[in-house]
């Protein structure tokens, strides 16, 4: 094992980014050092899958930097996005609460650093905080709720519509910036990934987002929507 200034320096960057997220603000310096000397750092380069279906559920992830879907593929190959991770957050969570087999996907959507942690590890860090233990199911709880409004999106609204509350839910959970046609959303995003999340083929997903840009309510600049028109967006989604 690495020993020495350069693993030092390691476990300090480490023990620095678990201080400087959510779920782990306020426990101590000492404890999140005994934290990070259990986690391993790997990288993951776009499309690369960190999880597949019938590995081992015996780590938890925390995304140190990047994008990550999580997913489940049909036997046809159809893939359904279940969620988003973003910088900050815990994944692959079920390992800490039952010991089974994955049956879903975790795949890069961009270039990304994964912090690693043995499940046994982090089990004996939640028995020292159970209050980590709320924070964590409080996030599985929103994540599972955003997934049933999908749902209900799919069941209930078109494409077109459904493409559109994605657009604000994608604008209200990542960074925005000023763009010459509006506001952009720094989430890159294919047609196939839009239709993934909005349960549509990528062809009906293509034809409702030519149609929003013909009429002047968003822009995609490399893959990253841009929304032109806020209030007409919204009534797409308000119409009956």
């Amino acid at each position: 094992m690495a020993s020495g200034p350069a693993s030092s320096e390691l476990r300090v960057n480490k023990v620095w980014y678990l201080q400087h997220v959510d779920i782990f603000r306020g426990i101590p310096r000492e404890e999140l050092e005994a934290m990070a000397q259990q986690m391993r750092e790997q990288r993951f380069e776009r499309r690369d899958v960190i999880i597949s279906p019938g590995d081992r559920g015996d780590k938890v992830y925390i995304l140190k930097d990047g994008t990550v879907k999580i997913s489940q593929v049909s036997q046809a190959g159809r893939e359904a996005i279940l969620a988003i991770v973003t910088t900050g957050e815990v994944f692959g969570e079920h390992a800490l609460f039952r010991d089974e087999v994955r049956e879903v996907m975790a795949t890069a959507m961009e270039d990304s650093l994964v912090c690693v942690v043995p499940s046994r590890a982090f089990r004996g860090f939640l028995e020292k905080h159970p209050d980590l233990s709320i924070k964590i199911l409080v996030r599985a709880g929103d994540r599972a709720r955003e997934l049933e409004h999908r749902i209900l999106d799919i069941a209930f609204r078109s494409v077109l519509e459904r493409i559109a509350v994605l657009i604000f839910s994608l604008a209200e959970r990542f960074d925005t910036e000023p763009h010459p046609a509006g506001t952009l959303i720094d989430l890159p995003l294919t047609h196939q990934e839009v239709a993934n999340l909005v349960g549509a083929t990528r062809e009906s997903a293509s034809t409702a987002i030519s149609e929003m840009r013909s009429h002047g309510l968003i822009e995609v600049d490399k893959h990253r929507f841009v929304i032109c028109n806020e209030t007409g967006l919204r009534e797409v989604i308000e119409r009956d």
